[in-house]
């Protein structure tokens, strides 16, 4: 609705002597109020004794419930009660004189079954898969240029055809095959037996070492037995760190930290450590006496390679020798049954229980971990100063798996299909550092190379099995289980391997029984750094030292596969084939192109010139937009620095 201009002030004016009148009452309530805030004089706070006890007590039970008792009734007061003992895990107590039929494991368990009183089937055992891949990928190209000497760096697409030959190189050197993880239990089973296939067609090269049938057991440090596993930690490459004080230290202490350390100049461009771990431990089943009525399969595999490119052009000194250390250990330790104790001599079991199991048991472990980094740097500065720390590297990438596994155990396993059992460890490790490294002004130190490529593989064993072509006897026993026939009774429960037994607890799988553990490592990183570095007058007058720290890179691979069971006969009936292998290469590339050539030997010019250098950056490797702003409004300003993954 319109209104006229005589309206509208009209409603102005009442609406502020309105605001004007709310003002004045509420003047008035507050000076009320401060009148009487004055008058009130501050003495100390009553502190009231408030009793916070509850005087209830719980007395005595009464339900209530009322007997009256007539002149003619007694009442006969209850005795307590007999003391109360848990019932044991039930252990199967069946007399079995040879008149008695072979005991259905479908028969539920049933009290009062006559003079053979009641017994107990336990659960089959389960099968298990673990499938899991670790990945890690670092793409840390930094590019610090606080004085520009005028120099036109390479660009880093320059190293993409040097690592592409690397990769191909280390394909080339393993002889395993690439396989697909396993989906059912047939690809399982076939997986196995490619496994073993390959295997077979292993040779050894002027790079590769071969060790296999009894010489596999003990440790294999490239190619070469040992005493021992060497130990990691002695050869892990040094990388200084910052100055550090205690957490919660005050800005003063760090400043006083920095001004006592010995003065010193470092830049850090490698450093970077990949690592992979894996630790499996499995006791899932087994037996001392094992019944095979198919084929049964042992192989067990350990593959190193380690690839290495190194190149340094640089005005100060060469390149540290790197280390490539591939060791292995592959043992099995016996574990017999226990002595049967003197009074138990001549004791068989005097009853038995059966399992079924109406499928095949699977045990599969498929575990792969790769590192992937690219870590390529240009650092062009002047030192200036009493102290200098530029980490521009020093990555860390970690996979880690730890699988504890835990089954059961049985006096006797009949197994009505095939045995498959594979243990593979795949380790590779490829590095490609190429440098170039131009300083001036006092005594510069560049530390490039003195890289680490380390391989360290276990697969151990507790209990020995031996493997024995199946026999009449064994084949009736086996036949009584899977039948429910009684012709075999008396045979085993007279065995000398039962012998101390009271009751024996047999497993029946009418499938096949399949155990693959594959662990598969890669760790990939390539580190191609480019530093020009001017030392002033007044640093080399401060004694401080000048440090450009290029390599020390550090790629680990470390798996254990150790299963532990029991000394085991294996009574195969059909075919039986075991095997064991080593394979362990270690690959220098000396003759790689130099990836430097166009841009020529590592030197500085005469005169700083300051200029951006064109090209150094090309258009399709330009950072996009949101990377730079990502960097700048970052919560962590970590733009240079060590990344943790």
């Amino acid at each position: 609705m319109q209104v006229d201009m005589t309206t509208q002030e009209i409603w102005h004016f009442i609406g502020s002597f309105q605001q004007i009148t709310e003002a004045a009452r509420g003047r008035t309530n507050y000076d009320a109020y401060k009148a009487q805030k004055a008058q009130q004089t501050e003495g100390e706070l009553e502190f009231l004794n408030t009793p916070f006890k509850a005087p209830f007590k719980v007395g005595e039970f009464h339900p209530g419930v009322r007997i009256d008792v007539s002149s003619d009734h007694t009442v006969t007061p209850l005795t307590k009660a007999p003391p109360y003992y848990p019932v044991q895990t039930p252990v199967v107590q069946v007399p079995l004189p040879l008149s008695v039929p072979f005991l259905d494991p479908s028969i539920p368990i049933a009290p009062g079954l006559g003079p053979y009183g009641f017994y107990f089937v336990p659960p089959p055992p389960a099968s298990v898969a673990v499938v899991f891949g670790q990945l890690n990928v670092l793409s840390d190209q930094d590019i610090q240029i606080q004085h520009d000497f005028g120099i036109n760096f390479a660009s880093f697409s320059t190293f993409d055809a040097p690592m592409a030959a690397l990769l191909d190189k280390a394909d080339a050197l393993d002889p395993l095959g690439d396989y697909d993880h396993p989906s059912d239990v047939a690809a399982i089973k076939a997986v196995g037996w490619q496994i073993a296939d390959d295997i077979t067609a292993i040779t050894a090269s002027d790079d590769a070492t071969v060790i296999e049938d009894g010489d596999v057991w003990g440790v294999h440090v490239n190619g070469v037995v040992a005493d021992a596993m060497p130990v990691l930690a002695d050869h892990l490459p040094e990388v200084p760190e910052p100055v550090n004080v205690p957490p919660g230290s005050s800005w003063e202490d760090q400043v006083t930290a920095e001004a006592n350390a010995d003065p010193a100049h470092i830049a850090i461009t490698g450093g970077n450590s990949l690592v992979n771990e894996v630790v499996l431990t499995a006791s899932w089943l087994d037996a001392p006496v094992m019944l095979v009525q198919g084929d049964y399969m042992s192989v067990s595999v350990i593959c190193q390679i380690n690839v290495v490119s190194e190149h340094l052009d640089a005005n100060h000194g060469p390149a540290a020798q790197s280390q490539m250390i591939n060791a292995a250990l592959q043992s099995v330790t016996a574990s017999p049954l226990p002595e049967v104790p003197p009074e138990d001599l001549g004791q068989f079991p005097t009853s038995w229980t059966v399992t079924t199991l109406h499928a095949d048991l699977v045990v599969c472990n498929w575990m792969t971990q790769q590192n992937f980094v690219i870590d390529h740097d240009v650092l062009s500065l002047t030192w200036s100063g009493a102290s200098t720390f530029l980490r521009l590297g020093d990555n860390t990438l970690i996979n880690v798996a730890d699988l504890l596994e835990l089954g059961q155990g049985y006096d006797l396993i009949v197994i009505g299909g095939d045995v498959i059992n594979v243990s593979m460890i795949r380790q590779m490790n490829v590095l490609l550092d190429a440098d170039w490294v131009a300083t001036e002004g006092g005594s510069a130190t560049v530390s490039a190379g003195g890289n680490l490529l380390w391989n360290g593989a276990q697969i151990t064993g507790t209990g020995q099995d031996s493997m024995l072509a199946m026999d009449q006897y064994h084949a009736d026993l086996a036949n009584a289980v899977m039948t429910g026939t009684t012709g075999a009774v008396p045979m085993a429960l007279t065995d000398a391997a039962f012998e101390g037994s009271g009751t024996l607890n047999v497993l029946y799988i009418t499938g096949d029984y399949l155990t693959v553990s594959v662990i598969d490592q890669t760790n990939i990183l390539g580190d191609a750094d480019q530093v020009a570095a001017l030392a002033t007058e007044a640093t080399s007058d401060s004694g401080a030292e000048v440090s450009v720290i290029t390599g020390s890179n550090a790629l680990v691979n470390l798996a254990t596969i150790n299963t532990v069971g029991v000394d085991s006969e294996i009574h195969v009936g059909g075919d039986m084939y075991s095997d064991a292998v080593i394979y362990q290469a270690n690959f220098i590339d000396e003759n790689a192109v130099d990836p430097y050539a166009a841009l020529g030997p590592a030197a500085l010019a005469s005169e700083a010139v300051l200029f951006l250098a064109d090209g150094m950056v090309t258009d399709d490797e330009a950072p996009p937009a949101y990377a730079a702003d990502a960097a700048l409004n970052s919560g962590q300003l970590d733009g240079v620095n060590a990344v943790l993954v």
